[in-house]
């Protein structure tokens, strides 16, 4: 199982995901500004982050991403 610990481990080392969860896409890639957070289709709501605790509080409809990943909810996960 895919772990929030790898997911942060992956992401901190400047890797980057795409993954579905609840019928929606999502990716966190790196920018100049920072690391982003994203839904496919909605930059509206981009959540731009730059350490491991702002990391921690990443959500979607109010559930912690960290709980997401480790109840593997996340289906087609990709690493870059």
């Amino acid at each position: 199982m895919y772990s929030f610990e790898n997911l942060k481990k992956d992401i901190f080392s400047g890797r980057e995901v795409e993954f579905i969860y609840k019928d929606n896409k999502y990716s966190i890639s790196s920018t100049r500004d920072g690391k982003v957070f994203t839904k496919f289709n909605n930059s509206d709501n981009d959540v731009v982050f730059n350490d491991q605790n702002d990391f921690e509080i990443l959500s979607i409809d109010n559930r912690l991403l960290k709980d997401i990943f480790n109840n593997n909810e996340i289906k087609d996960l990709i690493i870059f």
